[in-house]
């Protein structure tokens, strides 16, 4: 009931204000990850300030969805950061119905969430032979910040003869400590209950949080992106990928697209080992090759963003015939999975794909009249399908929103074709004429953020 301490306000002006542009060549004095005041960022990851029992002030969390804009205000505290959600109706990214602003609050900065991830991520991995005592616990039963930890069996560190728990063993070094690599700050010290001693007693085995590279690579996990905002390029525009699970209608969209209007949007010529038909023209229809050199290409690297297979032959979307159509100034219109769309983000000459997660109806009797009304023109799917089938594609819908919903721009429910070819028609218009926020490396000479990602763990393009 009682409550001490320094209460610190911060006022933030409401007049609208267009953001400054970032000197890339300036350096940061900041050691949390060279993130700067004024930076915007984009969360890739769902944030409840109402259920994190380690937020100090939860009535002042600022909470965001994956894909949401945030203005780094504040940087001071290595594990709270302060920060605000960006306006996004004047960037065409996710309008919302809520005021266009919100207010200022806290939010978990990269290096805290990191280490409260990589603590849990140990904790599942060894969720089978841990086992949770809490009587046996020599911290309060009611600890709020060892709560989220037992029930998966696992405790921080001890520092003090006391056996109290610690709760610094989250927290990020202090700069004086801190790594300017960022390899180092991987690193926490973390005790597992395994509760098979003798006579109820626990036996404890301590581990080394990320002590190895492997594990380093396989928990350097992205939390935020640092983006830059991108004017407008009339005689560049940027490729619309359309990313899904089969059977929601992606290629019909994209058909749709191109014929709507040919000279504004085109497809990318396809490489495949396929014998060509009578009907075909090599070069127009597709790319014809021969399957030992589709492969020495895919050996090779660097030619395609994509591969597959389908009848026994092979099929290819090249990177010259993308940065071709994007080159003659129109619309590139793709359809890919996950993979694919990372494999464009990544790619060094700087594609800035415009991503979109096509997704099925969410009911059944939609998804069942989206299909039979996809079925007559190509049949992606088969006419009739069973109960269980729609569930199992929009679950698979689900997962593949969750693996890769951080690399998309937009989510696109597709439950009318006409309304869906509208939207995207919209969202190609909003392209051409509005600013974007895009991810900053995109933005940097390939030395800068080759430079950057070496030294952050937050700088890149989070694929």
């Amino acid at each position: 009931q009682s409550l001490s301490g320094r209460l610190v306000f911060l006022t933030v002006p409401c007049t609208e204000y267009r953001p400054t542009e970032r000197n890339n060549n300036s350096s940061s004095s900041n050691n949390n990850n060279n993130v700067e005041s004024s930076t915007v960022l984009r969360a890739l990851f769902t944030y409840e300030p109402s259920e994190d029992l380690y937020n100090p002030c939860r009535e002042a969390g600022l909470e965001f969805q994956v894909g949401d804009l945030i203005r780094v205000l504040n940087t001071k505290d290595p594990n709270w950061w302060q920060g605000v959600k960006e306006m996004e109706a004047a960037t065409g990214l996710r309008p919302r119905q809520e005021s266009a602003r919100s207010l200022a609050g806290i939010f978990p900065s990269p290096d805290f969430q990191r280490r409260r991830q990589l603590m849990l991520s140990m904790a599942a991995a060894n969720a089978a032979e841990a086992t949770v005592d809490a009587s046996s616990s020599s911290c309060c039963w009611r600890c709020q910040r060892c709560l989220p930890l037992k029930r998966f069996g696992i405790r921080a560190g001890r520092r003090r003869q006391d056996n109290r728990y610690a709760p610094a063993d989250l927290s990020a070094r202090s700069s004086g400590s801190s790594s300017t690599s960022g390899e180092s700050d991987t690193e926490a010290d973390v005790v597992i209950d395994d509760g098979g001693g003798r006579n109820g007693s626990n036996s404890r085995k301590r581990h080394r949080v990320g002590s190895s590279r492997r594990q380093k690579r396989r928990h350097r996990r992205r939390f935020f992106e640092p983006q830059a905002l991108l004017q407008p390029q009339p005689f560049r525009r940027r490729p619309l990928v359309l990313v899904g699970p089969p059977g929601v209608g992606r290629h019909e969209l994209r058909v749709r697209l191109i014929e709507s209007d040919p000279a504004r949007f085109a497809p990318a010529l396809l490489h495949t080992t396929r014998q060509r038909r009578q009907d075909e023209t090599d070069g127009i229809d597709f790319e014809f090759t021969t399957r030992q050199e589709f492969q020495r290409r895919i050996r090779e690297g660097g030619h395609f963003l994509e591969t597959g297979q389908f009848n026994g032959d092979l099929y290819g979307i090249s990177v010259a015939n993308v940065i071709s159509v994007v080159e003659s100034g129109s619309v590139c219109v793709l359809t890919m999975q996950p993979a694919g769309l990372r494999a464009i983000r990544r790619h060094p000459a700087r594609l800035m794909p415009y991503s979109v997660f096509v997704s099925p109806p969410p009911s059944l009797n939609g998804l069942r009249a989206l299909r039979r009304k996809l079925s007559p023109s190509g049949a992606e799917v088969a006419p009739e399908d069973s109960d269980a089938d729609l569930h199992k594609l929009i679950d698979l819908s689900r997962r593949m929103e969750e693996s890769c919903g951080h690399l998309v721009d937009r989510v696109l429910v597709n439950t009318d074709l006409s309304a869906s070819v509208a939207q995207l028609v919209g969202m190609v218009t909003r392209l051409e004429r509005e600013p974007q926020w895009v991810p900053a490396s995109w933005m940097q000479p390939p030395a800068a953020a080759a430079a950057r990602l070496a030294g952050s763990e937050i700088a890149d393009t989070a694929c």
